[in-house]
């Protein structure tokens, strides 16, 4: 697992799943006084076979230092008609 390191001090933080450089609605916030696994429980995404994904980062305020540890996403692949694997 990688670790991101923030490299100023921050208050608050959100984290975008991205689909296309869109925001698909899937995201997390973080205050400095979290120290807990963040996830959507509520939002849902269904990517395209085509879709090229990645997340945002958004900063809050200057104030206090957070740290990502780790980003995961978590999906189920449908059998693709033809045998292959649609993503």
């Amino acid at each position: 697992m990688p670790t991101y390191d923030v490299p100023f001090e921050l208050t608050s933080l959100t984290v975008n799943l991205r689909a296309n450089s869109g925001n698909t609605g899937v995201a997390v916030s973080a205050s400095n006084a979290q120290t807990r696994v963040l996830s959507d429980s509520t939002d849902t995404y269904t990517a395209a076979i085509t879709d090229s994904m990645n997340y945002q980062i958004v900063t809050g305020v200057t104030g206090t230092s957070l740290k990502i540890s780790f980003i995961s996403v978590w999906g189920n692949a449908t059998p693709a008609p033809d045998g292959g694997v649609a993503l």
